[in-house]
């Protein structure tokens, strides 16, 4: 579904991201598509992966974290046809099935059908990230294409999916300056010229 609406508008993009262990096979396909709301689904486990990545994207987008069991299929089809049922405008919705467990990507090739949804994957080897890209036509899966992605993290977004927020803590500032102060403190004639900046 791409064009304009019948107000005029551009169509909006929804991703659909299935959340698994590492953040960056849904991160990058989110900075290559640039859509108007992502959906996470994840698991309880992969939680803390879903909020990390959240927390990067909320300020650029509209970001809500879907909690599935992650083998239950059924489970996984009521929850993201429902999230998607809910959609008042007219989107394009892609679904990214890199991540997740098998039964997750099983359930959401499922409901993409169901909805006319692109499906893509992200495969990532030798310093390269390819972008497979399907779409069902007549009940049969097609593959539209592939393309390699050219989007990259900044060191900045690559922390914080990983790690999530970081910087000096407060008890560890100067530490280094700190201990080399300490070490040559019984060295130095005029241990007052050494300042910790």
């Amino acid at each position: 579904m791409a064009g304009k609406n019948e107000g005029g508008d551009k169509v909006k993009r929804v991703k659909v991201c299935l959340v698994g262990e590492q953040p960056v096979p849904n991160m990058l396909p989110i900075r290559h598509y640039r859509p108007n709301q992502v959906i996470l689904v994840g698991s309880e486990k992969t939680k803390p992966v879903s909020e990390k990545l959240r927390k990067v994207l909320e300020n650029e987008m509209n970001v809500s974290i879907l909690p599935v069991d992650p083998y239950n299929i059924v489970d996984i089809k009521e929850r993201l046809k429902e999230q998607l049922s809910n959609i008042t405008y007219q989107a394009e919705i892609i679904v990214n099935v890199t991540g997740g467990t098998k039964i997750m990507s099983y359930a959401a090739i499922q409901v993409a059908q169901e909805f006319e949804s692109k499906i893509v994957y992200l495969q990532s080897e030798k310093s390269q990230s390819k972008l497979y890209q399907y779409q069902f036509e007549n009940s049969e899966l097609l593959l539209l294409g592939t393309e390699i992605i050219e989007e990259a993290l900044t060191i900045d977004e690559y922390l914080r999916i990983h790690i999530g927020s970081y910087g000096k803590r407060k008890r560890d500032e100067n530490l280094f300056e700190q201990n080399v102060l300490k070490a040559l403190r019984p060295y130095v004639s005029e241990p007052a010229m050494i300042r910790i900046k």
